[in-house]
């Protein structure tokens, strides 16, 4: 299948990163992998448009907050999704007024991965548009 979209994984772990993309495989979405903000900052405000970011809650030098705040700042009108270890009805309450798309927890159960990532490729919506972030 030829790549439609272009996603950003920003996990600390390189191996929960390989093994949610492995889950996503044949949904049409190549996928650049970073660890940290700062490397997620440099790969937005590059040339290729990013259409979905998927991010840990926390990262060396940062969390899901800051990377939200990056796709803003860059402009960029991906939707992001926050990837948690476990349920967490506060956190998912407070990414959602935030402005992420949705978040998806540890164990991933595929179908569910791929529904909400798949959905965040299809809608997105400059971020700034969203409460919270004016």
């Amino acid at each position: 299948m030829a790549r439609s979209a272009l996603g950003l994984m920003v996990m600390s772990s390189p191996a929960n990163s390989e093994a949610l993309i492995k889950q996503l495989e044949g949904l049409g979405i190549e996928f650049l992998a970073t660890i940290t903000c700062r490397q997620a900052r440099q790969l937005l405000r590059a040339d290729a448009p990013i259409d979905v970011v998927i991010t840990d809650t926390s990262l060396p030098d940062g969390n899901w907050s800051d990377v939200l705040r990056e796709v803003v700042d860059s402009g960029s009108q991906a939707n992001v999704v926050v990837n948690a270890i476990a349920p967490d009805a506060v956190l998912w309450s407070e990414v959602l007024w935030r402005g992420v798309y949705d978040m998806i927890t540890a164990p991933h159960k595929r179908h569910e991965v791929r529904q909400v990532i798949g959905s965040a490729v299809r809608t997105s919506f400059p971020r700034s548009e969203v409460a919270g972030l004016h």
